[in-house]
């Protein structure tokens, strides 16, 4: 699975590459960049189609399993809780998942999570007021490009990797984190359509 790279200075949300390469860093995003290419299209494919072709439309679900099975091959823990503090220890104030000091979390639904998204990783790493369970050093955000979009059968409304960067580009000054935008590409292999009931 190929991602879009190297970073370019548009969406070098505060100097992301530096971090990703910093001593802390470098190890952790290693794997995980290593693990998101060593997944296949055909095995998210294949899943899709023996899990979840009936139920949905769009090869989200599959990959998404995907991802999460690998991460967590790495180590990564699932659904890690941003604040010690009640209520703000549970939904909505939860990432997806966090290996050592890098949370990460995906956007396979519509283009209005993508802000909420990016607002969790970066409460994650920003000072606040209120006692974090965690600290983090950068966010991974996981988006699908405008052509995987098409050729995984995603619905209109769902987020890209070019929102994305559009979204941190207008609200820049908010998110005074690090993100990484890791934008999947369309490989050009296969063709996901629509066999629900």
């Amino acid at each position: 699975m190929e991602y879009i790279w190297p970073i370019e200075e548009h969406w070098n949300h505060r100097q992301v590459k530096t971090i990703l390469n910093s001593s802390d860093v470098k190890e952790n995003w290693r794997n995980i960049s290593d693990a998101i290419k060593s997944l296949s299209w055909n095995d998210i494919v294949n899943l899709h189609n023996s899990e979840y072709a009936d139920k949905q439309k769009s090869i989200s679900k599959a990959l998404n399993e995907s991802l999460q099975l690998e991460l967590i091959s790495l180590g990564a823990r699932n659904k890690v809780e941003i604040f010690a503090e009640k209520p703000f220890n549970k939904a909505p104030y939860i990432i997806e998942q966090k290996l050592e000091n890098i949370a990460i979390d995906y956007v396979f639904g519509h283009y209005n999570t993508i802000p909420w998204k990016i607002s969790r990783l970066a409460a994650s790493m920003m000072s606040s007021n209120l006692e974090k369970s965690i600290k983090t050093s950068v966010g991974i955000l996981i988006l699908v490009d405008k052509e995987l979009k098409k050729t995984g059968n995603f619905d209109s409304g769902i987020g890209t990797w070019e929102q994305a960067v559009d979204y941190l580009r207008v609200f820049d000054n908010q998110w005074d984190a690090p993100i990484l935008l890791l934008g999947l590409r369309d490989p050009g292999i296969f063709q996901i359509e629509d066999k629900r009931k």
